[in-house]
């Protein structure tokens, strides 16, 4: 992203939103402001395709770039591993459409780099816990495969910790947001299970750059701010000398 600044502005500010659409339902997916030194930044924002897209049927995904000033652009489709699919498009300048602001548009048809049809990812296990009233569920269901909750009163699910709803050991990878002492409770669960985990961390921020320090955590690799560094972490670099595997 190439960024127009006055001569004593330091850096500026970028904001990136991902709109998708699935049939008439637009969704904001995606969204950062991300400050940029002033001649040069590569800003990364990610967007999970649609339940509904069925590349068999036929179908393509649209991809769309808008953007007010000129640009290189990748684009690139990975599986639920991160591995690459198939690339789109690597650092292709931007192209107006035409159509008024400067944007680009690409086309994915579902298809590897080989040209076969690409495998349908694996859906993900959701556990939460609640006090005692459970809300917001609903629109997991369709994404998840196993939805469970636990509730500290037992009105709803699982009476008992959300950390006893699932075995580390089932999984290749867990990824955990909530209270620290149930983030380290699941980073000691998946140490003793050789499982992958990655932790959000929650920290008041006040620049968003990093600069200020208001958001400094301790990890393994010294002080880090949440706003910049994270604020996913490999739970070994947050939690890794209180836990063992």
């Amino acid at each position: 992203v190439s960024l127009l600044a006055e001569e004593d502005e330091p850096y500026g500010y970028v904001l990136l939103q991902l709109v998708a659409q699935e049939g008439r339902r637009a969704m904001l997916a995606g969204s950062r402001l991300i400050a940029v030194q002033r001649d040069t930044g590569n800003p990364v924002l990610r967007i999970r395709c649609g339940e509904s897209f069925d590349p068999a049927q036929g179908e393509e995904l649209a991809v769309y770039v808008g953007h007010r000033f000129p640009c290189s652009l990748t684009v690139t489709v990975r599986d639920a591993q991160g591995q690459t699919v198939r690339r789109l498009a690597y650092k292709t300048p931007s192209r107006p459409l035409g159509l008024g602001s400067e944007a680009s548009l690409f086309y994915w048809d579902g298809r590897n780099a080989a040209g076969e049809l690409a495998a349908a990812g694996a859906k993900p296990d959701l556990f939460c816990g609640f006090r005692e009233e459970v809300y917001e569920m609903e629109p997991y269901r369709a994404l998840c495969g196993l939805v469970k909750v636990s509730t500290d009163t037992g009105a709803v699910g699982f009476h008992g910790f959300v950390t006893d709803l699932f075995d580390a050991a089932d999984y290749d990878v867990v990824l955990v947001c909530g209270p620290d002492i149930m983030m380290k409770n699941v980073a000691e669960k998946c140490a003793a299970a050789h499982t992958k985990c990655f932790v959000s961390l929650e920290k008041k921020m006040a620049c968003g750059i990093g600069a200020c320090l208001g958001c400094t955590c301790h990890t393994a690799g010294g002080a880090k701010s949440v706003c910049k560094n994270g604020p996913v972490f490999d739970a070994a670099e947050i939690y890794g000398g209180e836990v063992q595997a």
